[in-house]
Parts: C-alpha cells; structure tokens; sequence
C-alpha cells in the first residue's frame, strides 16, 4: 500500500456529495485522516510528512458509505475504512481533560469493541489492569455492562451510545455482536486526581489567610508575629500549589500511557 492518500481518493472525497439520511458526515480534514489511516495501518504516528490533505470538497461532508465506496475503487478495505473512521469518531466523543490552573487533572481513554467481552476476555483484561495500575479494584456488573473501579481509576465495557452498525470493522464484516444485536462497544477508561481539588484548596486558603495577615500588618492591626505567620502561611500555599502544577502533568502522562497498554493488550486479544 502506497505511503501517500491515492489522488483518485482526494478527487473523489472533494467532490460534491449528496445528501443522504441518517449516519455521521465526516468533513475535509476528517476525510484526509481515515483515508491516511486506513492506508497506514501499522504506523503509530499517521502523518506523512508534513503533506497537506486537506480536501477543498464540499461543506456538506462525506460519509461513511461513501468513504468507503471511494476506498474500495483504490483498493482500501472496506472495515479499515470503518475502523479508522470510528477512531476520529471516539476521539471526539472522548471529553476534555479537568485542569487544575491549566495543567490536566483527569484522563480518559475510550477503546472500540466489536462486541462484549466474554467471561475469559473480561478476566484477562481484569488482571491487565490490576497489573497496569497496581491495584486490586472492585469488579462489577450491571446488565450487560462490566466495570473495575479502584477510586477514582475506572474502566467500563458498555455499548457505544454514539454508534452505529458498521462502525467497528467486525460489523462491517457481519461477525461479533455488533453484527448480530447492531450495537457497538466500547471500553471506556477514565480516571481523576482526587488529591488535587483538597490540595489545591488548602494551597489557595494558605495564600489568602497570609495576604490577609500581611495586609493587617501593613495597617497596624497585626504585629511582627502576624507577619511571619502570614509570610509562613503564603509560602507554604504557594509551594504547595507549584508541586501540584509541576507534578500533574507527569501523572496524567503516566496514566495515558498505561491506558494505552491496556488498550493494545484488548485489540491484540481480539485479534481474529
């Protein structure tokens, strides 16, 4: 498979389309990206360089069925279509981070199934995350919904709300569950730094309650001692709000990666 976007593609998905009922529309760039994805399957990064593909096509969109009619006139499977156009899908279902004076305070990862997990497949990825995340976490279940929580840390297989049949390259196959019942699954991971809401609290009162003390100083209410409990009280949110600005960075890095371990662990299970 050639590196680069087929022009025949570009050619094809930059021309008017019709409006048709029903199914997500998919605009220039999206369009740029599936067809760069399902071209470039094993690559991590699905940029080619630099080029640009942004397509001057209609402002109507593309669909699915029509990408895939495309793709299928220069060679490209119809479910790596699907496939790379469900991850643009989930990556903008998947919500912004919480931040905490601008740093990320959660992570959340959301990972297509072509079905559920049977009984082996949901232990195996059980004991991945307990090993992950080294912790023991709670397993439960709802219906047809499984979940593992440990705090604040979570992960979720559920049926994809924002899906529909022939998202996930199994249902455009017409095997898995999504072929039989029409739903779609994910795995949804999510998780927050509980520590930074009371830690950043504290930071910000110590701030106040040491102006407060300094400005009374300055105004004769308070003698040298309220100014060094004051200064002492400053110091010590100022501090305490750097560490957490410094450090949650690192933490939601962390986090992702290991979300993203876990989701690798899941498709590679899945793997026909």
């Amino acid at each position: 498979m050639s590196d680069s976007i087929p022009d025949i593609a570009l050619d094809r998905a930059s021309a008017p389309t019709p409006t048709t009922s029903g199914g997500r529309r998919f605009d220039d760039e999206e369009v740029a990206e599936i067809l760069a994805r399902a071209t470039q399957p094993d690559r991590a990064d699905h940029a080619d360089g630099g080029a640009d593909h942004r397509l001057p096509g209609d402002a109507g969109g593309t669909t699915l069925a029509e990408l895939q009619s495309i793709g299928a006139e220069v060679g490209i499977a119809p479910e790596r279509i699907a496939s790379a156009a469900r991850e643009i899908q989930l990556r903008a279902a998947t919500p912004p981070p919480q931040r905490f004076l601008g740093a990320p305070r959660s992570v959340s990862h959301i990972v297509p199934l072509p079905g559920p997990l049977d009984d082996a497949q949901w232990d195996r990825l059980v004991a991945h995350l307990r090993s992950t995340f080294a912790a023991q976490g709670k397993v439960s279940q709802s219906g047809a919904i499984r979940s593992w929580r440990n705090g604040n840390l979570q992960a979720h297989v559920e049926p994809d709300p924002d899906a529909h049949p022939g998202a996930h390259p199994d249902a455009a196959a017409g095997t898995g569950a999504v072929g039989a019942t029409g739903r779609a699954w994910r795995l949804r991971m999510q998780t927050l730094k509980g520590s930074a809401s009371p830690g950043g609290n504290f930071g910000i009162f110590a701030v106040l309650f040491g102006l407060v003390m300094m400005v009374l100083y300055v105004l004769g209410g308070a003698g040298t001692q309220g100014l060094l409990v004051g200064a002492g009280f400053t110091l010590a949110g100022v501090l305490n709000l750097g560490y957490l600005r410094a450090t949650l960075p690192d933490w939601a890095q962390t986090r992702k990666a290991q979300m993203e371990q876990i989701a690798a662990g899941v498709r590679h299970q899945l793997e026909p």
